[in-house]
């Protein structure tokens, strides 16, 4: 900017010409830098402003999500995986169990059941909005129901999933957690989430 000033002072034919170099050079360097919508500086201009998708990996159980937005992950320790998004106003927690460790009267629903019992024992209030279901998603067995609950004087919605995959050795228990209007709004972009989690 200085030198910017600086042309000013100079005779017109010449300041015009200089004026002209010098703020379309201000331009080149500062009007595409290339940020992603993480605020990460991504070295390539290509990048900027590209919704870009991430895929987190839960521990080493060869399962993966992928997602596109400001979802990050977080330091909680009581999960296998937790990811927080302020554009959706949501948490998706995952725990993973390997088939194996079910007992021989046990079901993967019965699991399910079980999972989402402990989840709301703390909780008050507790209701259904959406009565359990389950679905078929290629090699994946979908199982799903909406809770709402309250807990510390804040009601929230809980979408808890259970894919069983019938080539993989784990089981995924999953849970979404948010406002009830955010959950009414982002259900189904939830749902896609939950029935695109890769195995293997």
């Amino acid at each position: 900017f200085a030198a910017l000033l600086r042309c000013f002072k100079m005779k017109t034919t010449v300041k015009i010409a200089l004026c002209a170099m010098l703020v379309l050079s201000m331009l080149a360097s500062c009007a595409l830098i290339p940020y992603d919508t993480y605020g990460n500086n991504t070295g390539s201009s290509k990048a900027a402003f590209v919704d870009t998708e991430r895929t987190y990996a839960v521990g080493n159980y060869g399962v993966s999500f992928s997602l596109a937005g400001d979802w990050n992950k977080t330091d909680a320790e009581n999960f296998d995986l937790q990811l927080s998004s302020d554009k959706y106003g949501a948490n998706i927690s995952v725990f993973v169990f390997y088939k194996v460790d079910l007992a021989e009267n046990s079901s993967v629903e019965n699991l399910f059941n079980q999972q989402n019992d402990s989840l709301f024992a703390n909780r008050q209030n507790v209701t259904t909005v959406n009565e359990a279901k389950t679905e078929t998603v290629g090699t994946k067995t979908v199982y799903s129901k909406t809770t709402s609950a309250e807990r510390d004087g804040n009601k929230n919605y809980y979408r808890t999933y259970m894919v069983d995959n019938s080539e993989s050795k784990v089981l995924v228990w999953v849970l979404v957690n948010s406002a009830p209007s955010d959950m009414q709004k982002n259900q189904d972009y939830f749902d896609s989430i939950v029935k695109n989690v890769k195995f293997g």
